[in-house]
């Protein structure tokens, strides 16, 4: 079907129940992850009847997510939609004009509107129309508040959420395999150095090095980014004068051992939960290997971050402004951090502040599914 400029318009989802078409913005993830991702298993909990919709201006891959069609009028005609959530920065005026023509509800959610734009003189009454359309509009931050009540919206539609992150369910792990390191391991203080890039080795044995001054029965798991540098690792610390060990070679490390080398990756979610403080790495070299920072957040250890971000710039700056991280400045800092974490209460207070801000994406999500089912049609 085609939408008169060339475009194919995107099939509707079979079944009977109501259209919703989610619209990602052009600043969301193309495959529809992030905010996508947080939000469709909301949605569909809500109602079980919905037929879901996603567009992107440019989707990538086969995600389910379709590209944006050409006129929004046509769309709206054809495929008849019983709302319309739009997800992100953009205000598309053709869309918002012919949704407000078709007096069809529109919700705005995860919206910052930072960078919105006064209008040019001649079209300010457009821009006004299109503001009008806007039934909700759910904001990330105070910041976007004040921008969508200058922007026209009235502030009885506006509503303070927070910020929406996909929040993926953490690692899991065996219990009873927990159960016993946690035995073996009462008493001593361990922390958790994921994802080390080798450029960081000697950074980290020197950061356990000092907790060895303060706490001479602290015990340092590491987790190569490269498993294959596992053995080398190992042989490094021993080199050092720490007891070191393979965790594939020790079930249980004794109290002679001061490292365990953590060559198998899929035990993440193993050592985020036994241990109360977890170092991200590459946060200090940089590079592509930081873990997803919402990991050991969901699973309560407290978390060191150097300077850079990764792949997850929203999460991490969520933690920064929920003050729930100790950042390390640098190399130096790093021994200093961990001496002050392995403090149970400091770890304690920068875990707690984690878990809350790792889990608020999911209510923030259902906030804005909640506001959907409002201007739905009630179920047949």
């Amino acid at each position: 079907m085609s939408n008169g400029r060339g475009r194919a318009l995107p099939p509707a989802p079979p079944g009977e129940g109501p259209l919703l078409w989610l619209r990602l913005a052009a600043g969301q993830p193309a495959d529809g992850s992030g905010a996508g991702a947080a939000l469709r298993p909301q949605l569909r909990a809500m109602r079980r009847d919905l037929r879901l919709l996603a567009t992107h201006p440019a989707p990538v891959g086969e995600t389910g997510v379709a590209p944006d069609p050409g006129d929004a009028a046509t769309m709206l005609r054809e495929l008849r939609p019983a709302a319309i959530l739009l997800v992100g920065d953009d205000l598309p005026e053709e869309l918002l004009l012919a949704a407000g023509r078709a007096r069809l509800p529109v919700i705005l959610a995860d919206a910052r509107l930072h960078g919105l734009r006064p209008p040019q003189l001649w079209q300010r009454s457009r821009r006004r129309a299109a503001v009008e359309a806007l039934t909700r509009v759910l904001v990330a931050d105070a910041a976007a508040q004040s921008a969508a009540i200058r922007a026209g919206v009235p502030e009885g539609r506006v509503e303070r959420t927070g910020p929406l992150m996909a929040t993926p369910a953490p690692p899991g792990c065996s219990e009873a395999e927990r159960a016993a390191l946690a035995a073996a391991l009462r008493g001593r203080q361990v922390w958790f150095a994921a994802a080390v890039p080798e450029a960081e080795e000697a950074a980290v044995l020197a950061a356990h090095e000092t907790a060895l001054q303060h706490s001479h029965r602290a015990l340092l798991v590491v987790a190569p980014a490269d498993p294959e540098r596992a053995q080398a690792l190992m042989l490094r610390a021993e080199a050092q004068g720490l007891g070191a060990a393979l965790r594939s070679q020790t079930d249980e490390p004794g109290p002679d051992i001061q490292v365990l080398v953590a060559d198998d990756p899929g035990e993440a979610g193993l050592w985020y939960r036994l241990a109360p403080v977890t170092y991200a790495g590459g946060t200090l070299a940089g590079g592509a290997t930081a873990p997803d920072p919402f990991a050991p957040a969901a699973l309560g250890s407290a978390i060191l971050r150097g300077p850079q971000t990764g792949a997850a710039p929203a999460a991490w700056a969520a933690l920064e402004a929920g003050r729930a991280l100790r950042p390390v400045r640098d190399e130096a800092d790093l021994g200093p951090g961990v001496e002050e974490l392995l403090a149970p209460e400091r770890a304690a207070e920068l875990a707690a502040r984690a878990w809350a801000v790792s889990t608020a994406g999911a209510a923030v999500a259902q906030r804005i599914a909640a506001a959907v089912a409002a201007v739905l049609p009630p179920p047949a």
